[in-house]
């Protein structure tokens, strides 16, 4: 519309001329460091080890841990994680391909199948090796029950359910008194944080997590007490 007015393609003003846009305003996370995620893990575990015990339907957390981690690991989206199955994981090259999403969308059947957010979102990565060392264990106790879809992440042949998932999150969050607000999609924010701590090019990391140089600069890098220390040992170097 701004275009064709510019253009004199319209033969009055856009009625939206004068409006002004929200401003968007960028959102505040209470980001865990990495000991306040190793130690979320941990502790996690123990309580997912006595919820087996009781139950064995609470018993499910571990395995949703396993999936926490791995975002964390790869700096994947909780969708796009949902949606990996066995065939786009290539054991032999160490990689992993991201083509499509699940979802869970109110009035259609679960799970909603789609293919990624964006292009780039589209994409084939090397796997770190806590992320493979989470793939290999689960394929060696992988149990197939639909052979047409075999999920890695899944429950008696059913994707994991992104908003299930993130309810659990939060419960295990909230028990152990963890930082808030910070919610099971933040887990990326570690990762894409942390690779830009340890100086990978912010190209690099788009490319992995398959978003946008934009992006990471608006939402998900965050500068720390670290990095600005870092930055002036850098600045005050000589040469």
């Amino acid at each position: 519309m701004i275009y064709a007015t510019q253009q004199g393609l319209l033969p009055h003003d856009s009625p939206t001329r004068n409006v002004k846009l929200p401003t968007v305003e960028e959102t505040e996370v209470n980001m865990w460091s990495i000991q306040d995620f190793n130690q979320f893990i941990s502790d996690s575990k123990k309580i997912a080890d006595c919820y087996g015990k009781l139950n064995q339907y609470h018993g499910y957390t571990g395995q949703y841990l396993k999936m926490i981690e791995f975002i964390r690991y790869t700096g994947c989206r909780v969708y796009e994680a949902c949606g990996l199955t066995w065939d786009n994981f290539n054991a032999d090259k160490n990689e992993l391909s991201f083509v499509k999403t699940v979802k869970r969308i109110n009035g259609k059947p679960f799970p909603f199948v789609e293919g990624m957010k964006t292009k780039k979102s589209k994409r084939t990565i090397l796997l770190t090796s806590q992320a493979t060392n989470i793939l290999e264990e689960l394929f060696a106790n992988r149990k197939v029950i639909d052979f047409e879809n075999p999920y890695i992440f899944n429950l008696n042949g059913k994707p994991f359910m992104d908003t299930t998932l993130s309810r659990i999150f939060a419960k295990l969050r909230d028990e152990l008194n963890m930082p808030v607000p910070f919610t099971l999609r933040d887990n990326r924010k570690i990762f894409i944080t942390e690779a830009l701590i340890k100086g990978v090019p912010i190209h690099d990391v788009a490319d992995y997590c398959g978003t946008s140089l934009q992006e990471i600069s608006n939402t998900y890098a965050r500068s720390t007490e670290v990095s600005q220390l870092e930055l002036v040992k850098v600045m005050s170097a000589n040469g």
